[in-house]
């Protein structure tokens, strides 16, 4: 296999605008750990960071209350109904953040990040469709590493590896 980096994904908690949280400037995890936590995605790269993180850096008894969801949608609705906090990639927030939906958290010491990449059989030549799918996601600008991708496509076609 080979791959490619090609995204860093800040993660934030957030909760609903009506929470007492979100009238705060700062927020402890202790002070967290008094309001349900929406665990989600079982199986996720990002889960498990976030379990580390929390492990690492949060009381023996966070959270004391917890729910887990089967997805990110599901977790953003419950939280914006004002039920616990979550933790989710800054850019599946940006809507609901925008709209009033949900309140982003300045969490103490909390500063965590999910990377991503492309992994595909090393010298493997892709398809006319993968290619357009790959240019049409680096054209929309998502990622904060499309170069990358895009120097590894240019490569594949000169036939270097």
């Amino acid at each position: 296999l080979e791959g490619v980096f090609l995204h860093r994904e800040r993660l934030m908690f957030v909760c609903s605008p009506q929470s007492p949280l979100a009238a705060r400037t700062g927020v402890t995890l202790d002070e967290l750990g008094r309001f349900p936590f929406i665990w989600r995605e079982k199986g996720t790269q990002t889960l498990e960071i976030v379990k580390r993180w929390l492990r690492e850096n949060a009381p023996a008894d966070f959270p004391r209350q917890t729910l887990s969801l089967a997805n990110m949608e599901a977790a953003k609705r419950i939280v914006e109904e004002g039920y616990g906090v979550t933790i989710i990639p800054a850019t599946a927030s940006w809507r609901e953040i925008d709209a009033g939906l949900l309140k982003r958290l300045d969490v103490k010491n909390f500063d965590l990040t999910v990377d991503y990449g492309l992994f595909s059989t090393k010298g493997r030549i892709l398809s006319r469709a993968v290619e357009a799918f790959l240019e049409t996601l680096c054209a929309i600008g998502i990622f904060t590493h499309s170069d990358n991708l895009r120097t590894r496509m240019t490569r594949r076609r000169k036939g270097a590896r």
